[in-house]
Order: structure tokens, then C-alpha cells, then sequence
């Protein structure tokens, strides 16, 4: 049966409370203020959280904001019990993410029939997020098979030519040849490294908290700089598109998991140097606001339909087979949103069609 963790000051309601709910069925936890809630919803993860709003040590709104911040509590469902009738205080529990709100006094059946619909609620969310990685993982399967057939068998003819034919070849088609298989090669490097990362976030190995571990203050001409390089290999034979840099010189820090940022800057500089026109030159750009950095990518390319936008964002380009042959996996810029969200960023697209895509990441500074 589903955990719910009761937080609730009031002794007698607290134990009326429990005998209600474990007489349904549910197995229950109990915490007499916000501070002892937070530790037990840490450590046990329920399925649900019963809350009071006003208590001593902390009240009802400070668990929850403090809930929502750890990625193991997040998640969970909060339906505050409270005798305030007030809409104002309705709403800023709703605001802050609440599920539902139960004025004291309530029924056991206003109680139970809250507490089931919550749940129900909750597991088709659940389910419905289960369906969507699954189809996340099948289109990225599609694509990795179309990937890696396509390099190799450039690999493999190559290989092939020379085994048989090598005395036959000029100098020029000798070059031309190692040049097909340079391609194939960086192109399968590519999806090695697209497939590394999506494994980490898939297994969670990184995290907001790996994350916070590991970051160390970079300038950030050096990112651009990193990220540019690995970009070159990527775009394959785009590799010697005009650059734009503006921020040679920008060495200001900025505090950031190097690995991540460097490959997340890569995704966003190789769609650029792909999609622009062989006369623009793709423009690296920087600025500071306030407390965060906009490290930025711009390109004069066809850009990105609007109806596309939120697709490639949340799960990668879904191309076609003509697409998948020139444009490789299609999880760049979701791959780089996944690696900015892990640092508290934002990776905000501005994209018009005919005219180009600016990329910006927004990162914080410290």
C-alpha cells in the first residue's frame, strides 16, 4: 500500500489521523513540524505528504519549498490541512505547488476521497512520464542504429578500397579516401559522446548534486574556446565555417562542471556551424547580468520551425531518414538543455525562420 507522511502538530489529531488512514490500508509516517517532516520525506520517500500549514521550527510552506528543492522529494504529492479559510492562503499554497488544500474541520470521507484522487492522479502522471521515456529511448535506439550503419560502412568500403585497390590510387583519391574515413570516424565519436551523457543522465550518475561537487571556475573565453575545438570535429565537413569569436578576450570565471559545459557548448557551436550558409560566419557573443552569465550562438542558417522548437527541446529532433543521414542524432541542443539545467541554467533559443537560431545559455556566475 502507498506511504503517506503525516506532519501535524496537534497530538490528538496527529493519532486520530493515523488510525483512520492505517485502518485504510496506507502504512503511515509521522512528523511533529516541518524540520522533522523534511528528514523523514528524505529518507523514506512517500508517496504522499499530509501537511499542516502552521507549526513550530518551521511551517507548512517552508517544508514544502524546502521539498521541492532536493530532486529525491520533488516529486511527491503535498496536501495541506489547515483551518485558515482564507483564499489568499489557498492560493499561496497552490502557488508554491500544493496539490489540494483541506480545511479543518473535514470528514474521514472528504479525507480518504482526497487522498485517493491525489494518488490516482499522481500514478497517470507517472505512467504518462513512463510512456514518454519510452519513447524517448526508442526513437534514440532508431537513431543509433541509422548512425552507427551509416559510418561504417563508409569505414568498411574504405577499408575495403585499400585492401585491394591501394596500389591502383593516386595520391589525390588516397586523400580523398582518408578523408571519408576522418568523417566516419569523428561522425561515430560523436554519437559515443551523445550516448555517454544521455547514459549518465539516464542513470542519474549526474546530478544537481555531482554537479555542485565538481564545478570549478572557468573563464569563460576558455568554454568557447574548448567548445569550439570539439565543435570543429563534430560538424564534420562543415568543420571550417567562418567564426565570428568575440570573446577571445572575455576571461572572466564562471563557475561550472567543465566537462559538462565544454560538451554542452559543443552541441550548440556544431548546430550552428551545420545549419549556417558557407558566407555567414556564426557569431560567439558574451554578457553579464546581474548575478548570471549569457554565453551566446548565433547563426544565419534557415532556422527552426516554432512548431519544432518544444519537440527538440524536450526530446531531441524526431527527423526523417534524409535528415538522419546529414544531421546525426538530433539530441544536441536537448542534450545541452540537460547539461544547463543541471548547473540551474537555462538554455533559451530566439530562432526565426529564413533569418538564423541564437542560442544562448544562461548560466550562474558562482
Amino acid at each position: 500500500m502507498p506511504t503517506i507522511l503525516l506532519i501535524e502538530d496537534e497530538q490528538d489529531l496527529r493519532e486520530n489521523l493515523v488510525d483512520t488512514l492505517t485502518f485504510e490500508g496506507f502504512d503511515l509516517l509521522t512528523a511533529e513540524n516541518g524540520v522533522q517532516g523534511i528528514e523523514l520525506a528524505m529518507a523514506h520517500e512517500p508517496d504522499l505528504i499530509l501537511s499542516d500549514v502552521m507549526m513550530p521550527e518551521m511551517d507548512g510552506y517552508s517544508a514544502l519549498i524546502a521539498l521541492q528543492e532536493d530532486e529525491k522529494t520533488a516529486h511527491i504529492p503535498v496536501i495541506f490541512l489547515s483551518a485558515a479559510t482564507d483564499r489568499s492562503f489557498v492560493r499561496h499554497g497552490m502557488e508554491l505547488g500544493a496539490e489540494d488544500y483541506l480545511t479543518k474541520p473535514f470528514t474521514n470521507a472528504e479525507l480518504l476521497s482526497t487522498i485517493k484522487a491525489r494518488l490516482v492522479r499522481f500514478n497517470h502522471r507517472e505512467e504518462h512520464l513512463s510512456k514518454t521515456i519510452d519513447v524517448v529511448r526508442k526513437n534514440l535506439a532508431r537513431r543509433v542504429v541509422h548512425e552507427m550503419r551509416s559510418p561504417l560502412v563508409s569505414l568498411n568500403i574504405v577499408q575495403e578500397v585499400f585492401s585491394r585497390q591501394f596500389d591502383q590510387l593516386t595520391p589525390d583519391m588516397i586523400q580523398e579516401y582518408l578523408g571519408i574515413q576522418r568523417e566516419g570516424s569523428q561522425r561515430l565519436t560523436h554519437l559515443v559522446e551523445q550516448m555517454v551523457f544521455l547514459s549518465e543522465l539516464d542513470s542519474e550518475s549526474i546530478t544537481k548534486e555531482t554537479v555542485k561537487e565538481n564545478r570549478n571556475p572557468v573563464p569563460i573565453a576558455d568554454l568557447f574556446n574548448v567548445g569550439l575545438v570539439e565543435a570543429r570535429k563534430f560538424a564534420y565537413s562543415h568543420a571550417e565555417h567562418p567564426i565570428k569569436n568575440m570573446v577571445e578576450s572575455f576571461r572572466m570565471p564562471i563557475t561550472v562542471e567543465t566537462r559538462l559545459i565544454k560538451h554542452a557548448m559543443a552541441e550548440v557551436i556544431t548546430n550552428a556551424l551545420v545549419y549556417s550558409p558557407q558566407d555567414k560566419a556564426v557569431e560567439l557573443n558574451c554578457w553579464i547580468e546581474d548575478t548570471s552569465a549569457y554565453l551566446s550562438v548565433l547563426d544565419h542558417g534557415p532556422g527552426i520551425p516554432s512548431r519544432e522548437l518544444p519537440i527538440i527541446l524536450s526530446q531531441g529532433k524526431n527527423p526523417s531518414d534524409d535528415d538522419l543521414s546529414n544531421q546525426g542524432l538530433g539530441f544536441g541542443l536537448y542534450l545541452a538543455r540537460m547539461l544547463v539545467d543541471l548547473h540551474n541554467g537555462m538554455l533559451i533559443v530566439n530562432s526565426q525562420e529564413g533569418r538564423g537560431t541564437q542560442v544562448v545559455m544562461k548560466l550562474p556566475i558562482a
